[in-house]
């Protein structure tokens, strides 16, 4: 007999997958992530059709990590000490907000090389705030008996399996389009 997959033997394979807040939790941040994934693909590519400069591509993304660089040691002691979902509250809606303004000054193509410098440099920050507490605010949802797999797939690798699916669909769509404007030439 072969064996039938049912949500209660998944959740029996990763028990934090019992607490509700956990999988609230984690659709949340696979959102935030693939959005964060996107943002930065975006201003990668806006530097280049901005400047058609590697080497100014490069100085954006050294900007964007060394806050974590020299940093996150620091962050994390910091997060020990102060409320997680405050500062995950505080951190999200602050990302949010940094896109939003990427978003506003490319839709109305006012945006120079300086800004993404800035954002850049700003996005490190707060994620270098950001990955610790979202870390430590896991063991805080599922308690400690049930951490032992949580890091598996409390973050990227899950959401990579639903953002590689969004991407193909997204890839699918768009040769479709370009087919669809070669086509109405």
């Amino acid at each position: 007999m072969g064996s039938r997959i049912s949500l209660k033997n998944i959740r029996s394979g990763f028990p934090a997958l019992h607490h509700r807040n956990f999988r609230l939790f984690w659709f949340g941040q696979c959102i935030s992530l693939i959005g964060t994934w996107m943002q930065n693909i975006g201003q990668s590519w806006l530097v280049l059709e901005l400047t058609h400069s590697a080497l100014k591509l490069s100085i954006v993304t050294m900007m964007q990590f060394l806050p974590m660089m020299f940093f996150s040691l620091y962050a994390g002691t910091l997060i020990d000490r102060i409320p997680k979902r405050k500062m995950l509250i505080y951190t999200q809606s602050t990302l949010a907000v940094l896109a939003a303004v990427l978003a506003t000054l490319t839709y109305f193509k006012v945006v120079e090389y300086w800004h993404l410098l800035i954002l850049a440099l700003l996005l490190g920050v707060v994620s270098t705030l950001d990955m610790p507490t979202r870390q430590a605010f896991v063991i805080e949802l599922v308690g400690k008996e049930d951490t032992g797999q949580v890091t598996e797939y409390a973050g990227a690798p899950g959401c990579m399996i639903i953002s590689g699916i969004i991407g193909i669909f997204a890839a699918a769509y768009s040769i479709f389009a370009m087919r669809g404007r070669r086509s109405h030439s």
